[in-house]
């Protein structure tokens, strides 16, 4: 079967999904532990070797934004450091930019965009 070197992971924010992918796809999710110390900060543990696999990371950037960006970014970083030669974080949900209402000639321009999910 062409998708046996692949590899997804998930984090916290939308286990289900990840779930229903690798069921469409007839391939196991990958065996992780996703949870926080007791500081609060993010712990990624890779139950399984990913060495020579192509590894997706399928994670939605729903609030809590912070929290799910770091769970993309720590688990990236576990699997480099496990030697999988190419990972692809997903993300379920893009973040969009909105772009400001036209404004009245001598209003004060605004200084950002404000940003918001889809």
């Amino acid at each position: 079967m062409a998708f046996e070197r692949m590899r997804v992971f998930t984090g916290t924010a939308n286990p289900k999904l990840a779930e229903a992918v690798v069921r469409h796809l007839n391939i196991s999710l990958g065996r992780c532990v996703v949870g926080r110390f007791s500081d609060g900060e993010v712990m990624v543990e890779l139950l399984e070797n990913v060495r020579g696999r192509d590894v997706f990371v399928l994670q939605s950037t729903c609030a809590p934004t912070n929290d799910n960006l770091m769970e993309i970014l720590v688990m990236v970083d576990a699997l480099k450091r496990d030697a999988s030669p190419r990972r692809f974080p997903t993300s379920a949900m893009r973040a969009r930019i909105a772009a400001p209402a036209p404004r009245a000639s001598r209003s004060p321009p605004r200084s950002w965009p404000t940003c918001s999910a889809r």
